[in-house]
């Protein structure tokens, strides 16, 4: 396994890095994906040599703040220093929660929030929970920079791919309407270290009456290619009046919509009736932390 390493001393030294002709440059911040991956094409005899650029330690991409009633959080920031930041738990615990069912600790000690988003797994929890919170990524390179929509990364459709000369820089954040609940379920097959068979993220929060919703965001990981919005379910449930079974049919259709893109498939069998759950759950739990009242069939 053949690298060049450059640790540079501030972003526009590592933009430049990456632009510069030669052998392939790739960011490294954690290196919890990208070293298994190294190891593995060393061991089928692909290995090549590359230049590897650590970002780890930069300030543009470090630590989580306020700005202009959003969170800007950086790239190079753990798994588990979203999980103990004040303005992550204040603001948005649903990407807290998250963060703690990252693999194991020594994973998130070291894994960063920008790695998982770039490494685009459908399984990957922080990911989710970003798109579901509706997060907006800050892309530099030597020649620019761009936002785009976390939930548009690697679609191609909409400019989403990442060029080997970008690096994602930071998320934006909106901070949600108070009070708002939240919640991010993860059902996996066993307790330590486990990939999500699947994930939901909800945030939500009541309208003044305390009855209906004022705003919702209900979110899928590991159940289609990417994680996604369900933008249908979410325009439904708003000024619904909230009873047990809102919450219920929300999970039926959950489950529809599961199916409908993904098609019948074994796992499926497992599937349908554990997602509809966990939806339903996921909502109950963040009406719950939003203080929101019940209809009368509860």
């Amino acid at each position: 396994m053949r690298a060049d390493y450059h640790r540079p001393p501030s972003l526009t030294d590592a933009l430049d890095l990456l632009a510069r002709p030669g052998p392939p440059a790739r960011v490294i911040a954690g290196g919890t994906d990208l070293m298994v991956e190294r190891r593995a094409a060393k061991a089928r005899g692909e290995a090549s040599k590359i230049t590897l650029v650590d970002l780890a330690d930069l300030p543009e991409l470090s630590g989580v703040r306020e700005d202009d009633g959003d969170l800007i959080i950086g790239a190079a920031v753990t798994f588990s220093q979203c999980q103990s930041d004040p303005l992550v738990n204040k603001y948005i615990p649903l990407l807290a929660e998250a963060a703690r069912t990252v693999g194991s600790v020594q994973i998130r000690n070291v894994a960063t929030l920008g790695g998982n988003v770039a490494n685009l797994s459908p399984a990957a929890d922080g990911l989710a929970a970003l798109v579901a919170l509706g997060a907006v990524a800050r892309v530099a390179s030597a020649s620019g920079e761009r936002q785009l929509p976390v939930g548009d990364v690697g679609d191609e459709s909409k400019n989403g791919n990442l060029a080997p000369d970008e690096v994602i820089v930071s998320f934006r954040v909106p901070k949600p309407p108070c009070p708002a609940g939240n919640t991010f379920l993860k059902v996996i097959r066993r307790q330590a270290g486990g990939i999500a068979r699947f994930s939901v993220s909800v945030q939500l929060a009541p309208a003044p009456d305390g009855r209906t919703i004022r705003s919702v965001a209900l979110g899928l990981g590991a159940v289609f290619g990417r994680p996604r919005r369900l933008a249908s379910i979410e325009k439904w449930l708003l000024d619904q009046p909230v009873e047990a079974g809102v919450f219920i049919e929300a999970g039926r259709r959950a489950t529809d919509e599961m199916l409908a893109v993904s098609g019948a498939r074994p796992s499926m069998v497992y599937k349908e009736p554990a997602l509809g759950r966990t939806v339903t759950k996921g909502l109950a739990t963040a009406w719950q932390r939003a203080g929101g009242a019940w209809g009368v069939d509860r």
